[in-house]
């Protein structure tokens, strides 16, 4: 009796064995191949659990498995770019969520969830900043824009060609530039800027009917994605700072009034047609032709889905 328990014991103890093994094989099982990264069912089950730690997010398998797919082909995309998420980088994105959140208690939970830092960090810093790093540096990349650059200089050719039926005080007035933006179906808008205020709309009304200066209506806001919002609102404090600086000091102050600057000014995701109206002080008046780079969405779906696999 005792020998045939024992044989019992044993045999449960095996069976107890296999099923760990098996759970632990099933865990690491690879569900998915993304730009040459594996992604195990384990992962997706820990992204699953981060989700449901955080109000409103979609804490379906399906979802858990996209985030991880989009952020390995943004890691791989960036790499392509010439902008590889670097670890120092991620420590500083690290760093950053761990300062400006408003829930302290639950980035604790996410951290606990993780397991370990290396988790933390792969699984949840790296997820949040992928997009948003490969969404920036696409549109400073010269190669993918191109054709958006060739297009202001074909702005600035025809501008310097000569126009005809726009006299000298309208071409001074900027009219010239609204005519080719319309024609070609790109935004015009005027703009005054200083060192102080930076880059505000210029309004012009029409003085009784007889005004060359068209009504300049202020420029339609910027309709921008959820997930690329923080980005945008990146690339504008570096407009306001550097690149209003080279707007103003580089291309504006050595600009003879009523002249259009000869080579497109790039912004992060226009490039501008430049001429100066005039100059007040330190404020300095001017007219832009904004021609928009290529779309950030499209490109990155097309990458998705053509090398999914």
């Amino acid at each position: 009796m005792r020998l045939q328990w024992l044989k019992y014991a044993g045999m449960s103890k095996v069976v107890i064995c296999l099923s760990i093994l098996m759970f632990s094989c099933q865990r690491d099982r690879v569900v998915e191949v993304a730009a040459g990264r594996a992604i195990t069912l384990q992962e997706v089950r820990l992204i699953q659990q981060i989700n449901r730690l955080q109000l409103g997010m979609d804490t379906s398998y399906g979802a858990a498995l996209l985030s991880l797919r989009k952020t390995w082909y943004c890691v791989a995309l960036s790499d392509s770019l010439g902008a590889p998420i670097t670890d120092s980088v991620l420590r500083w994105e690290a760093q950053s969520i761990a300062r400006s959140t408003h829930m302290p208690w639950r980035l604790d939970s996410i951290r606990r969830a993780c397991g370990d830092s290396a988790t933390y960090v792969r699984l949840f810093v790296l997820p949040q900043l992928a997009q948003r790093w490969l969404y920036y540096h696409y549109y400073w990349d010269s190669t993918l824009h191109r054709n958006c650059r060739m297009a202001a200089e074909q702005c600035l050719k025809v501008i310097a060609a000569g126009m005809p039926h726009v006299n000298v005080y309208q071409y001074l007035s900027g009219l010239a530039l609204e005519q080719v933006a319309r024609k070609h179906g790109y935004r015009f808008a005027r703009w005054k800027a200083d060192a102080v205020h930076g880059i505000i709309p210029w309004h012009i009304a029409p003085s009784n009917g007889k005004s060359d200066i068209s009504d300049q209506s202020a420029p339609p806001p910027v309709k921008i994605p959820v997930e690329a919002r923080e980005a945008y609102q990146s690339s504008l404090q570096t407009v306001e700072t550097k690149h209003l600086q080279q707007l103003i000091y580089q291309v504006l102050r050595p600009l003879p009034m009523g002249k259009v600057y000869p080579r497109p000014v790039e912004w992060h995701q226009e490039f501008w047609v430049v001429q100066l109206i005039d100059t007040i002080g330190g404020t300095y008046y001017f007219a832009a032709i904004h021609i928009p780079k290529n779309d950030f969405f499209p490109w990155f779906e097309k990458h998705l889905s053509s090398t999914k696999q």
